[in-house]
């Protein structure tokens, strides 16, 4: 994604206090969601997203 595009949707998401993590290129996220390249995937259930997040944040944790 452009870095205009990068910082509109970062901005919304802090706008909206949104989280929101930078992860994976755009091939990997779209082999991920099962489609073609995607440069942003919105995840709308709150249990699928806090499962996602706890995940990001634990596979942090075991890289230090």
């Amino acid at each position: 994604i452009s870095d205009n595009g990068k910082k509109a949707i970062t901005d919304a998401c802090k706008y909206y206090n949104v989280k929101y993590i930078e992860y994976a290129d755009k091939s990997q996220l779209g082999k991920f969601t099962g489609s073609e390249e995607r440069a942003v995937v919105s995840v709308n259930d709150r249990g699928f997203a806090d499962t996602i997040l706890k995940k990001y944040a634990e596979s942090l944790i075991r890289k230090e």
